[in-house]
């Protein structure tokens, strides 16, 4: 089977249609799980999203391996709503 290149529009629909599941967002190695890549990968994508407009950074309290509460980053996928004239 000969594999082809994935076109910037049907990641960042991927990337999209994964982010309406979960809107408070996804860190860097859930992103990689859900698509199969590297959290290395998946940064380059989120780059990629935010020089376009369509990251959205927040965060998540969660537990770290020490059992101590920390901040973690998530990011979000939404296409931005069209300009207003």
């Amino acid at each position: 089977m000969k594999s082809r290149a994935i076109h910037e529009d049907e990641w960042i629909a991927e990337l999209t249609r994964l982010s309406q599941r979960n809107d408070k967002g996804l860190t860097t190695s859930e992103w990689g799980a859900k698509l199969g890549r590297t959290p290395e990968h998946v940064r380059g994508l989120l780059r990629k999203a935010q020089a376009m407009g369509w990251l959205v950074i927040g965060e998540r309290t969660g537990t770290n391996l020490r059992g101590r509460a920390c901040n973690f980053q998530v990011y979000s996928i939404v296409k931005p709503k069209g300009r207003r004239r």
